[in-house]
């Protein structure tokens, strides 16, 4: 793909594409929900991954190139995104 190896910290949230758009979607998906059994959790995260398409993964993964020349441009300092 032609990119460009670029070291990085062993854990950013900046570059870490289940920190950005995994798991920024399943806080926005859990927000405001109770749970009275591990079962109702279970159901509640199956729900909530059989309603992304592939076409929704494939964008997170593309998105990391984003990220990186964010990470890139503010020298490896934290930013929001």
């Amino acid at each position: 793909m032609g990119w460009e190896c670029v070291e990085h910290p062993p854990y950013s949230p900046d570059i870490s594409s289940s920190d950005y758009y995994l798991f920024r979607s399943l806080k926005h998906w859990l927000r405001g929900k109770k749970f009275r059994t591990i079962e109702e959790i279970r159901q509640s995260l199956t729900e909530f991954f059989e309603s992304k398409t592939r076409k929704w993964y494939r964008r997170g993964i593309y998105q990391l190139e984003d990220q990186w020349q964010k990470v890139i441009e503010n020298n490896g300092e934290y930013f929001d995104y």
